[in-house]
């Protein structure tokens, strides 16, 4: 890609979007894009960090000719292109298209049931351990439940 190119594609997303921007280049690395710090002619300044790492807070000096494509890390709908092109945004036609609707409605029967209690992110996590347990016990066949 050429640098007005690369400009213009980081221009139409959102900047709240930027984390989710990845560069993939043309050697098959990819970068997680953090923020672009500089710009020069022939390459871009940004901190971010390799795909597949948990090594932030890199700095990269990336060519505009290595970078393949940019990839949005995240679930893009329609309308969302659209609003990045100034196009008019669309209603959901119901076609299978990618649309914006709401998803429906999940039935009653499927709905989990209101916890008694306030529910913090202590006792999510306790829940989320007592599941595991359970289902271990279960597939090593053991019969007794762990208590609540």
């Amino acid at each position: 890609m050429i640098r007005e190119e690369v400009l213009d594609l980081i221009k139409r997303v959102p900047e709240l979007d930027h984390p989710k921007i990845v560069f993939v280049l043309t050697i098959g690395v990819s970068v997680n894009l953090d923020m672009v710090v500089r710009v020069e002619k022939n390459y871009v300044v940004v901190r971010g960090r390799e795909a597949g790492s948990n090594d932030e807070g890199r700095g990269f000096f990336i060519p505009f000719e290595t970078i393949a494509m940019i990839k949005l890390e995240k679930l893009v709908r329609i309308n969302e292109f659209r609003a990045m092109y100034n196009e008019p945004l669309q209603e959901s036609i119901g076609l299978g298209d990618d649309s914006d609707a709401a998803p429906a409605e999940p039935s009653a029967a499927a709905a989990p049931k209101a916890p008694s209690a306030p529910v913090g992110p202590t006792d999510v996590a306790k829940q989320n351990l007592l599941d595991r347990i359970r289902a271990a016990r279960t597939s090593a066949g053991v019969a007794k439940p762990v208590a609540k």
